[in-house]
C-alpha cells in the first residue's frame, strides 16, 4: 500500500541528506512528532471529561439490563 505522506517525508529527508545535512529516519520522526500532540490531549482529557459530564442531564443513571 502506498503512503504518499511517508513518501513526501522521505523525499524531503533525501534532499536534506543530499545537501549534507544529518537527517533522522522516517520512523524516528514518526516516533517524536506525534508525542507532543498526544501529551497535549492527555492534559486536556480531564477538561474534556468534565465538560462532557456537565453537559449530561442531571438525574439518576439508567438501570442496567433490558428496557432500562
Amino acid at each position: 500500500m502506498r503512503d504518499p505522506r511517508g513518501e513526501d517525508l522521505q523525499e524531503a529527508l533525501d534532499k536534506a541528506a543530499a545537501r549534507g545535512e544529518e537527517v533522522p529516519s522516517v520512523d524516528e520522526i514518526l516516533g517524536f512528532v506525534p508525542a507532543p500532540l498526544y501529551l497535549r490531549e492527555l492534559g486536556t482529557g480531564a477538561q474534556l471529561v468534565e465538560r462532557l459530564l456537565t453537559a449530561l442531564p442531571a438525574g439518576p443513571a439508567p438501570a442496567a439490563g433490558r428496557g432500562g
